[in-house]
């Protein structure tokens, strides 16, 4: 990845990590997790909930914006937007019977209009990764929850 180098202004007792294997390891449980729900939708091609489980693992790599160097809201953009795809599907077979179907695709679909926003507010052209630390440990995987826990 050729990111940007320096410090964020926001919270952030990180460090840029070195790249490539660094990131990946920082990301593993997230993304193993994605690949799971992804799975999971395949496995559950007959299922009447489909769609809702399309919507979700179309759009959950989302989640993966912080490794967007950037400008990563149009990526979390175009993944809502193929969560839609399948959501205006759950819409139109639920709209007239059963309103909590309807009910979750606004809140679903707010959980990644909200995440644009907070990316447009705070890190609109990607994560800043600083060449040392001047504030806090380093974060590595073994020890980010306990450095996390003190923020």
């Amino acid at each position: 990845m050729d990111c940007r180098e320096g410090r964020s202004s926001y919270p952030s007792p990180c460090y840029i990590p070195s790249f490539q294997s660094e990131l990946a390891d920082l990301l593993k449980p997230i993304s193993d997790n994605i690949q799971e729900i992804q799975n999971f939708r395949e496995k559950n091609r007959g299922s009447k909930m489909f769609n809702h489980l399309s919507a979700v693992s179309e759009s959950i790599p989302a989640l993966g914006w912080v490794a967007v160097c950037q400008k990563p809201g149009p990526y979390v953009k175009e993944m809502t937007d193929a969560a839609t795809f399948y959501t205006n599907r759950v819409l139109k077979d639920y709209k007239d019977t059963d309103k909590r179907h309807v009910d979750w695709v606004r809140s679903y679909l707010s959980i990644w209009t909200e995440l644009q926003a907070y990316i447009k507010q705070h890190h609109t052209t990607g994560l800043v990764w600083s060449k040392t630390v001047s504030h806090g440990e380093i974060i590595t995987p073994k020890n980010s929850r306990s450095v996390l826990s003190k923020l």
